[in-house]
């Protein structure tokens, strides 16, 4: 395979954009050993079709290369974090349709990197089993079960499709001890929240929160609560946002985040969208993806908290979709079974005529 260089005028306004088209569409076109980072940066980022929200500003591109230079310069795999949840976000509900396509967006991006490095990504899913112990335990052993099932049933599609490898929260965690600091946490963060003063706040942040908790970014979680759970009261609404922050904390601080040997040198790939108001820092090295290319779909959704189905056309074409649980269609019910020589999961792939 003959390689190229890209040669164009610098003086263009659009020059730079031009050359990241090229490098994004034809990455193993280009001369050896040129532009790797550039070509590796560009294909990480996406186009808006599996990127959710603009391009990264400028200074996230610049952590996203330290990462990719320390793994290129040590010729080995670039690390990759995808948090995932603990279970759907409607109990007794398996993996269908959101979490296949998800995943068919991570193993085309490895295979995209492969083409140019090697070495490839080495990724791992932050499966929050513990953490969905935790903020549906009202639920009780609907919701344990659910979780177990989830966890188990997304690790096997993991390994069938060879997308990456589980990192669950139970195996590095311990349950009693994860619950104990959240609800200490939670009720800091409630007073915090409540109260608004900044006594609160000193004590919030003495117990390891790192700077405020803007208006935006609180009321960005709690207009989502009042969608979901209309009947509850703005104070359980509260409640609900304080745990989930307070587990959000104590998972950093019992360094439940990465994997252990990982250290901090990795790239964060999120199927949720960006919260407003967080602190630009914690997410430095994060991209946003969809959880179905926008061609395919418009919403998006992470797939844990989505009911994923097939839509067949006239033609019998077959398209992905998403939608939260109160939009759901009328859908005729269907499982698959994915096997490999090694592992099989079933997974739910209800349908849609159109």
């Amino acid at each position: 395979m003959i390689g190229f260089d890209i040669n164009m005028s610098q003086e263009d306004p659009f020059a730079d954009i031009i050359r990241g088209y090229f490098l994004r569409e034809f990455p193993r076109f280009m001369a050896p050993g040129k532009d790797l980072l550039e070509v590796l940066t560009s294909i990480l980022i996406g186009s808006n079709q599996v990127r959710y929200g603009p391009a990264p500003t400028p200074e996230v591109q610049v952590n996203i290369r330290k990462v990719l230079s320390a793994a290129t310069d040590a010729k080995v795999p670039i690390k990759m974090l995808v948090p995932w949840g603990g279970r759907k976000s409607k109990v007794e509900v398996g993996v269908d349709i959101a979490e296949i396509s998800a995943l068919k967006t991570v193993t085309i991006l490895q295979e995209r990197v492969r083409q140019v490095y090697a070495p490839g990504l080495e990724i791992a899913y932050r499966v929050e089993d513990v953490g969905a112990y935790w903020l549906f335990r009202t639920e009780g052993t609907a919701n344990r079960y659910s979780t177990q099932e989830y966890s188990k049933s997304f690790s096997k599609l993991l390994k069938v499709l060879d997308a990456g490898r589980p990192f669950l929260e139970s195996d590095v965690m311990d349950e009693e001890g994860y619950h104990e600091l959240s609800g200490k946490l939670a009720s800091l963060i409630y007073d915090y929240l409540s109260r608004g003063n900044a006594d609160s706040l000193q004590i919030l942040r003495q117990s390891g929160w790192v700077g405020e908790l803007p208006k935006a970014q609180s009321e960005f979680y709690l207009s989502r609560y009042r969608r979901l759970y209309p009947a509850e009261s703005a104070d359980q609404h509260l409640w609900r946002l304080s745990d989930y922050l307070g587990g959000a904390l104590a998972r950093v601080r019992l360094g439940a985040v990465a994997p252990n040997h990982w250290g901090s040198n990795y790239i964060v790939l999120a199927f949720v969208p960006p919260i407003p108001g967080s602190p630009e820092p914690l997410f430095s090295k994060r991209l946003y993806y969809r959880t179905v290319p926008l061609a395919q779909c418009k919403t998006h959704i992470s797939a844990w908290r989505a009911k994923g189905y097939l839509q067949i056309g006239p033609g019998n074409e077959v398209t992905p979709k998403i939608r939260t649980w109160s939009e759901v269609p009328e859908l005729i019910k269907n499982k698959v079974t994915l096997k490999n020589e090694n592992c099989e999961v079933t997974v739910e792939a209800d349908y849609q005529l159109v």
